[in-house]
């Protein structure tokens, strides 16, 4: 539960900074082709969208020229390339430069439009669009959609690594339990040898015999002598041995 709570905070936290409001700043589109005048209503049709989209807080130009003239920071020419756009948004401390040109060539026109992160120096976003008809098409809906292109970028937020959860007590014990070697089953004792008492075939007989041939006191001798009987368990026999 609460590693759970811990990742849904990571990605509030997130989404927050993806969707907190960046700065950026806007170079005058330079012209190829067409009048200044044009370039500069692009360029303010265009800071107008940008601010429209809520994506990005503009700077002002009049804040612009007034940060770099503070910073004594001097162009010769128009800003154009990477470079110069990090430089100069170093300086202002914005988080994007915004910077292109429209120009027509032939009865085609061209408007190009470039996003450049201050903090990489690299241009993460580039739109191109084409129109060959009147300019003011262009003004009034090829840059419209330049600007919303333009505006959907976000920058990448790296996803949190969940943690491995750590084993269990209760995982760990059903894991010894499981590698624990079988108990050693001892073999059943074979039952002790039991001695039963065997009786010789010819006593009977010679009892018999005494009572005929010596008459009543003979067969009384046998049936009341001593008798003295050895057992022995070793070879599971009987011995019986009349003594008179």
């Amino acid at each position: 539960m609460f590693r759970i709570r811990i990742l849904i905070a990571v990605l509030l936290a997130s989404l927050t900074l993806a969707s907190a409001t960046e700065q950026v700043a806007l170079l005058p589109l330079k012209s190829t082709g067409v009048s200044e005048t044009d370039a500069a209503t692009f360029t303010d049709v265009l800071r107008t969208e940008i601010v429209k989209s809520g994506r990005f807080t503009i700077l002002e130009r009049s804040q612009m020229d007034q940060i770099l003239k503070e910073q004594g920071f001097q162009v010769s020419g128009a800003c154009t390339d990477a470079s110069c756009a990090v430089e100069m948004g170093q300086l202002l401390a914005v988080n994007y430069m915004a910077l292109g040109s429209v120009g027509l060539v032939g009865k085609t026109y061209t408007l190009n439009v470039r996003l450049v992160d201050v903090g990489t120096g690299k241009i993460v976003k580039d739109v191109t669009q084409y129109n060959r008809g009147e300019i003011d098409e262009l003004l009034t809906k090829i840059l419209p959609q330049v600007a919303t292109e333009i505006c959907s970028y976000t920058k990448d937020v790296p996803a949190p690594v969940a943690s491995q959860p750590a084993q269990s007590v209760a995982s760990a014990q059903t894991t010894r339990t499981a590698s624990a070697p079988a108990a050693e089953t001892k073999p059943a004792e074979a039952p002790a040898a039991k001695v039963e008492r065997k009786h010789h075939p010819a006593i009977p007989i010679v009892i018999i015999s005494a009572l005929v041939v010596g008459g009543g006191g003979a067969g009384a001798f046998f049936l009341f002598g001593n008798k003295k009987t050895t057992a022995s368990a070793a070879d599971n026999s009987s011995e019986v041995t009349f003594t008179w």
